[in-house]
């Protein structure tokens, strides 16, 4: 963001500025972004999205879908364990110590999470997908959702 505004203003502002200026914006964060996928990206647009809705209207129309037969379902994928963003640990060490070393897990452990919801505002239980030995196999937790086990997600 600072070089940002020094190449619009050609002055250069302050290390706290941005922090500052965040402060008095709290519409306005700083977040790490998240891949997307440029196909995705190129198909998520006013026009295709008008055009995808206009089908399935129709599609409701025509075959008399009541609400509470219309669902929405999302899959997000988790990682829990290593990885670059396991920890916001910051260690400090000796500028003369050459073991610059902290213990991290190779251990990675995959989850995908399944939600569904209702057109008439009702959700399902979430369908919670983990590695073998993490799970028995499938079941229902009152109140959580259903849980099983796959080997490739």
């Amino acid at each position: 963001m600072r070089q940002h505004i020094y190449n619009v203003t050609g002055r250069a502002v302050s290390a706290k500025w941005v922090q500052r200026f965040l402060k008095r914006h709290p519409e306005i964060s700083a977040k790490r972004p998240r891949p997307l996928d440029p196909k995705c990206a190129r198909a998520f647009n006013p026009t295709t999205v008008n055009h995808h809705f206009n089908l399935l209207s129709d599609v409701i129309t025509r075959y008399k879908i009541p609400v509470e037969n219309i669902y929405n379902t999302d899959e997000r994928g988790l990682q829990l364990g290593g990885g670059r963003k396991a920890s916001t640990i910051q260690p400090v060490f000796a500028a003369t110590d050459r073991n610059n070393y902290i213990l991290k897990s190779d251990t990675l452990l995959l989850i995908t999470i399944i939600e569904t919801i209702c057109a008439d505002g009702t959700a399902c239980p979430p369908g919670i997908i983990m590695p073998p030995g993490a799970t028995s196999d499938w079941h229902e937790v009152d109140d959580i959702g259903c849980f099983t086990q796959s080997t490739n997600g």
